[in-house]
């Protein structure tokens, strides 16, 4: 008998992933011999045949790129986590009217329609080729959740669309997606408190979660091996419905041009999954854990923060993620490269009351998940402020933060 074939070579998608992740341009010339033809179709079922339908796809392409480090073969199918990334640039671009305002009346109109066009009134089982789990789901759910899922996945509409298009305010079809997604994966609703780790990668996937939880989601994929795998399972439930669309031709020219765009940037860095501490074990285990979490990454004592906080530039740009556990205890993750200037530091900042002096949290000596053991702190309110900005290297203990801001935002508390 013959050798069996490596799960790399039996997976041509997998193999361009990870190829992608190593550097190499040709894990991108791959993915679009092999499937560009399909993401394509999802692309102009979306938004037709406008001149911004290439745009998106380009865009999906430089997403698959720099996102690259964020993929774990162990966590679910490189099939499903490129038409993720590819849902996130179409969501992304329809959200952003300023993408949209080059296209003329005529285009905005062929858009539109082709959005309309996408989900059916009667007919949906056309949207899924053959017989999937998904399918199955969807026949057993009733026509609000399951049309609303459609709606969000294939035509990458919002909650306000939903609504207008079902006659439902905003608020039922929220709790319509919730039942719906619950069902497809085999699980209980939330308590009231808010989404759980599942629920919220769901809403992620179909674009519906919201930006600043998407930002905070996001910087915890790589690392965490909990939203990974959430996440990936997500995308995968939803894959059915991405390769039940025409195939459509990449247009001439558009791999070279796509290959050409990835030369200009830098692929993320694979990232390792942290440690996590378990207190209960014996102090050898214990130190051999503490160990592994300095060569691996930061440890954490507890997955849930208290509260989460998305800083984002001056410009609007998402900068970093702080998670606040409560006490002495605060991290925060980059989502985006930052120059420290010379003689300077980054220093995380917190005003725990309203109208109180600012509390330095403590100096981010790295540009990589911090870990700061900071002053003891109450319990993180919802809003609280949180900032970074740049101090110089000597500067007094009590100083109040005076440097340009790096970044800034406010706590939203989690479910817990």
């Amino acid at each position: 008998m013959g050798r069996q074939k490596a799960p790399e070579v039996q997976d041509p998608l997998r193999s361009a992933l990870l190829a992608c992740r190593a550097g190499e341009h040709a894990g991108i010339e791959a993915i679009l011999h092999s499937e560009g033809a399909r993401l394509f179709g999802v692309v102009c079922r979306m938004f037709g045949r406008t001149a911004i339908a290439e745009d998106v796809l380009e865009d999906a392409v430089l997403r698959i790129w720099r996102t690259c480090g964020r993929f774990r073969p162990d966590a679910g199918s490189a099939q499903g986590w490129i038409h993720a990334a590819l849902h996130r640039s179409c969501v992304e671009i329809l959200r952003d009217g300023a993408r949209l305002e080059g296209l003329s009346p005529e285009e905005l109109a062929a858009l539109e329609e082709a959005r309309r066009q996408a989900v059916p009134r009667e007919g949906w089982e056309d949207l899924l080729p053959g017989e999937s789990r998904v399918r199955e789901r969807l026949a057993g759910l009733d026509g609000p959740a399951r049309q609303a899922i459609l709606l969000a996945q294939v035509a990458g509409r919002g909650l306000g669309e939903i609504g207008a298009a079902q006659s439902l305010p905003p608020g039922v079809v929220a709790a319509a997606l919730r039942r719906g997604l619950a069902a497809l994966r085999d699980g209980a609703l939330p308590d009231a408190r808010g989404l759980d780790l599942d629920e919220r990668a769901d809403f992620y996937v179909i674009g519906l979660l919201e930006p600043a939880e998407a930002a905070a989601l996001e910087a915890r994929l790589g690392w965490d091996a909990g939203p990974d795998h959430a996440v990936a399972e997500a995308a995968d439930r939803m894959l059915p419905l991405d390769l039940g669309a025409p195939e459509v031709a990449l247009p001439e020219g558009f791999a070279e041009r796509g290959t050409a765009a990835i030369g200009r940037t830098l692929p993320s860095p694979v990232l390792r999954p942290r440690i996590k501490r378990n207190w209960t074990r014996p102090l050898v285990a214990g130190l051999v854990g503490l160990v592994l979490g300095v060569v691996l990454g930061w440890q954490r004592p507890d997955p849930d923060p208290l509260a989460v906080a998305v800083l984002v530039s001056a410009a609007g740009v998402p900068q970093a993620v702080v998670e606040a556990y409560g006490g002495d205890l605060t991290e925060v993750r980059f989502v985006t490269p930052v120059v420290v200037p010379e003689g300077q530091e980054m220093v995380l900042w917190t005003q725990p009351r309203p109208g109180a002096a600012p509390v330095p949290i403590g100096q981010i000596g790295r540009v990589r998940p911090a870990h700061i053991r900071g002053p003891e702190l109450p319990a993180p309110g919802r809003g609280q402020p949180y900032e970074i900005t740049f101090e110089p290297t000597e500067r007094g203990a009590e100083a109040r933060p005076s440097g340009d801001v790096l970044a800034s935002g406010a706590a939203a508390p989690q479910g817990r």
